[in-house]
C-alpha cells in the first residue's frame, strides 16, 4: 500500500512497534508511543541497513520521498548513503566556529557536569568568544590561544588567564574527542604556563581593617544587596558562590539556620550554618532588598528572576579597594579572615574546618563523623560577639588588635 497523508494521519500506536511500507524500500516505523519515522531499508553485499530520514509530520511525505530518491541514486552509484551522511555530518561539525563550539560545549558538557556553569560561560564568552568567536574551531592555532591568554595577562589578570586556559583546553579536548577536530591547539599549554604559578593568598584583615571595611563599605559605589552579602560572608565564613546562588528557601529564620544544599556545596554535602543574631539581622535586611525574588541576591538589571552574576561581587570589590584603603580585599579574604580570627579566639581547628565545610583530613576523616554542631554554633556566637565589639568602637584607633589566646610565637 502506497503511503499518503490521510493514512499517515490515522496511524495509531500499538502495543509493539510496527512498519507500513511505501515502495522501493521506503516505509514508516510507528513506535509504541506513536512516533512516526520515515526510513529506508536496503542491502549492501547482503547486509541489511536502515536509514532514518525524520519524523512525520515535521518531515512531509513529499520531502521524505525526495530524500529516499536521492539515497537510492547514491546506492545505485555504489555509495552507501548512511556513510555519506555520516561524513557530511562530521564535515559540518568541523566547520563549527569557536562561538558555536562554546555553545555545544556548554550544552553537552558544562551544564551537565558542573554545579555552577554560569562562571565557566562568563569566562568563555568574555575571554574566548570575544577574541576567537568567528574563527573556525579547526583553524585555531596554538599561537591564537597563547595571544588570547597573553591579552588577559596584559590587562592585569594572570589568575584569570590560567582559569581561561584551563577551561579552553577542556573545551578543545571535548571537540577532539567528538571528532570536531583532529588536534587540540591547547595540548602543550599547562594550567599555569601563561598566567604563572599561583601562590596561596596569606592576606587577612586585622581587627582595625575589619572596622575599616565594615564602615567604609557603606559609602562604596555598588548595590546595597552586595554590601550586605559581603558582610554576611565575613560573619558566616561561607563562599561567594553560596550566597550569590543561594535562595530564600534555604534560610530558616525560625530555627536560625542557613542550609546550603548539595547543589551549591563544593564538597557535595549539605552544610548547616547556624546564624548568630548579627547574621539574622543581615539576612532580614537583605530580604528587604530582594523583594519577591527567590534568590538571596537577585540580578538588578535583568527582568527575569535570576541571581546576580558570580563575578559581580568580585568586580564591585575591585572597583572600591582604593577607596576602602584595602588594596588586597576580595570576598575570599573575608573567608580567610573568618578562619584566621576564629583560630586566634581559641576555636579548635577541626571546628573551623567544619564551619568552612572542608573535609577533615587523614584518619580524622575516616573515623570521626561527628558534626560538631554545638561547637560550631558556639564559635559563630563568639565571632558575632567579637565583631559587635570591634564595630562598636567610635574610631579605628580605638579598635584593639587582641593577641591570640594561645601565644605560640617564638620566645
Amino acid at each position: 500500500m502506497a503511503l499518503n497523508d490521510k493514512l499517515l494521519r490515522n496511524l495509531k500506536a500499538r502495543d509493539a512497534r510496527y512498519e507500513v511500507a511505501d515502495a522501493g524500500g521506503l516505509s514508516v516505523r510507528v513506535t509504541a508511543t506513536g512516533t512516526i519515522t520515515f526510513q529506508y531499508r536496503f542491502r549492501i553485499e547482503g547486509k541489511q541497513h536502515r536509514m532514518d530520514f525524520g519524523n512525520y509530520p515535521d518531515l512531509s511525505l513529499a520531502d521524505a520521498r525526495e530524500l529516499h530518491r536521492n539515497a537510492r541514486n547514491k546506492l545505485a552509484l555504489g555509495t552507501n548513503p548512511i556513510e555519506e551522511k555520516r561524513v557530511l555530518e562530521v564535515t559540518e561539525r568541523r566547520s563549527l566556529t569557536v562561538a558555536e563550539l562554546v555553545e555545544d560545549f556548554m550544552k553537552k558538557e558544562i551544564r551537565v557536569t558542573r554545579k555552577r556553569p554560569l562562571y565557566a560561560e562568563e569566562i568563555l564568552n568574555k575571554n574566548v568568544v570575544s577574541v576567537l568567536g568567528k574563527k573556525k574551531a579547526k583553524d585555531v592555532s596554538r599561537r591564537d590561544i597563547v595571544e588570547m591568554l597573553e591579552a588577559v595577562v596584559a590587562r592585569g589578570s594572570p589568575v584569570m588567564a590560567n582559569r581561561t586556559g584551563s577551561i579552553t583546553k577542556q573545551m578543545f579536548s571535548f571537540a577532539q574527542t567528538r571528532g570536531y577536530l583532529e588536534n587540540n591547539p591547547c595540548s602543550n599549554i599547562t594550567r599555569t604556563s601563561i598566567g604563572g604559578q599561583e601562590k596561596p593568598k596569606e592576606y587577612f584583615l586585622t581587627y582595625q581593617e575589619i572596622w575599616k571595611f565594615w564602615h567604609g563599605i557603606e559609602k562604596a559605589n555598588f548595590s546595597e544587596s552586595l554590601k550586605i552579602a559581603l558582610k554576611i560572608l565575613l560573619t558566616t565564613g561561607q563562599r561567594r558562590c553560596e550566597i550569590i546562588y543561594g535562595e530564600w528557601a534555604q534560610i530558616d529564620f525560625l530555627k536560625e539556620r542557613w542550609i546550603i544544599p548539595v547543589s551549591l556545596s563544593k564538597n557535595g554535602k549539605e552544610h548547616v550554618v547556624h546564624l548568630a543574631p548579627m547574621a539574622i539581622e543581615l539576612f532580614k535586611l537583605l530580604k528587604s532588598y530582594s523583594g519577591d525574588s527567590k534568590y538571596l541576591v537577585p540580578s538588578p538589571v535583568l527582568e527575569e528572576d535570576v541571581p546576580i552574576s558570580e563575578r559581580a561581587i568580585n568586580r564591585a570589590v575591585a572597583r572600591n579597594r582604593d577607596e576602602l584603603g584595602l588594596k588586597d580585599l576580595s570576598p575570599h579574604v573575608l573567608r580567610h579572615t573568618f578562619s584566621t580570627k576564629l583560630s586566634g579566639l581559641g576555636v579548635a581547628p577541626h571546628v573551623i574546618e567544619k564551619l568552612l565545610n572542608h573535609q577533615l583530613g587523614g584518619m580524622f576523616a575516616v573515623y570521626n563523623h561527628h558534626p560538631y554542631y554545638a561547637e560550631r554554633k558556639a564559635a559563630l556566637l563568639l565571632w558575632s560577639s567579637k565583631l559587635e565589639e570591634i564595630l562598636a568602637a567610635k574610631t579605628i584607633d580605638s579598635v584593639i588588635e587582641e593577641p591570640d589566646l594561645f601565644d605560640d610565637s617564638p620566645s
